[in-house]
């Protein structure tokens, strides 16, 4: 049975309305039946007797899926799952992004009910439930979100200095939200590029600064200072395991380099390069299974981009049977993707 509609507006909508109106804070919950973050939050941070209680006597919350309501989803701006939008009389007041447990959540919920703002709500998270690099993460992005751009390199540049080991959890995003910092301000990105030259090779620390090196030499945009030292010191047998984990990152900047030869020597620190290029021309039946007809011929262009650039590598290093052998799999790549491509 479908709700009854006034003028475009479900009763449950207007009962919605007027909870909203008596508590002042209105809550906006996306979610999806398929996401295991959102659904694992539900349980164990929004049925929560503390939480479920104080939604209960100071907010309203609705519940959207974001597969039922696309429309309004992409109108909301909705980008990822869970998120949650906290309103007063029509005017955002925040959101909350990715999963919490009950006790961030509170501490969220109290700050937006007090007119707080994001920064406010991270730094609170951070005093009350204590030190922790998913929460400090959290407060350095709410304060580059707020133009706070010389507070947010500081936080970074705090979280770098820790060990690697006990950022473990939150690398990836803290490499993330550094590159978005140094791109959008050079004062930020001064101060996060100082700090990778603190870590450097030049400092004598051990494999874990030099990843830091490499991934914050990568995140501020000095690439170049990366291809110098690959091509010095990339094949001495004490770098080979943080070379082998960085090996995209340096593949990217010795591709803008133009430095082919050098993309040859990351490969064949595990396989020689005819071995590698056979394995990475393969297209997978899981991955024609698994694919979109256009992701599939993204993977293909992408392999074929990493094929060119072995090519290229083989040649200029005279192995020139090895370059005509890698540029007939190349050649194959871009036969079946063209021949996906007309069908």
């Amino acid at each position: 049975m479908r709700p009854a509609v006034l003028l475009g507006i479900t009763l449950a909508s207007l009962s919605a309305a007027c909870a909203a109106r008596a508590h002042g804070l209105e809550l906006e919950s996306w979610s999806a039946a398929w996401c295991e973050p959102c659904l694992r939050m539900e349980r164990e941070a929004w049925s929560a007797p503390d939480v479920a209680t104080w939604v209960a006597k100071n907010a309203v919350r609705l519940r959207r899926d974001l597969d039922a309501d696309a429309r309004r989803a992409a109108e909301r701006g909705v980008r990822a799952i869970p998120v949650t939008i906290a309103r007063r009389d029509g005017r955002e007041l925040g959101r909350l992004e990715g999963r919490r447990d009950s006790a961030a959540l509170l501490v969220w919920l109290e700050t937006m009910a007090r007119g707080g703002t994001a920064v406010e709500a991270a730094a609170a998270e951070l005093e009350r439930l204590g030190p922790g690099a998913d929460r400090e993460l959290r407060l350095a992005r709410a304060l580059r979100e707020a133009g706070r751009s010389t507070e947010a390199a500081g936080r970074l540049t705090a979280l770098w200095s820790r060990p690697r080991a006990a950022r473990t959890d939150v690398q990836l995003g803290l490499w993330d939200e550094t590159r978005t910092l140094a791109a959008a301000d050079a004062t930020a990105r001064a101060t996060l590029h100082e700090h990778a030259q603190r870590v450097g090779p030049g400092a004598g620390g051990s494999c874990a600064d030099l990843q830091d090196w490499i991934e914050l030499c990568d995140a501020t945009g000095a690439g170049p200072e990366l291809v110098r030292w690959v091509l010095v010191h990339g094949r001495e047998p004490e770098h080979a395991a943080v070379v082998l984990s960085a090996r995209a990152v340096l593949w990217r900047w010795l591709r803008a380099a133009e430095e082919f030869a050098a993309i040859v020597d990351l490969v064949e620190q595990t396989v020689p390069a005819t071995d590698w290029a056979r394995q990475r021309a393969l297209v997978t039946d899981f991955e024609r299974a698994s694919f979109a007809p256009e992701d599939l011929a993204r993977l293909r262009a992408e392999r074929e981009r990493d094929l060119a650039d072995l090519e290229r590598g083989l040649a200029a290093s005279g192995r020139q049977d090895d370059a005509r052998a890698v540029a007939r799999l190349r050649q194959g790549l871009e036969r079946a993707r063209g021949a996906e491509g007309s069908r």
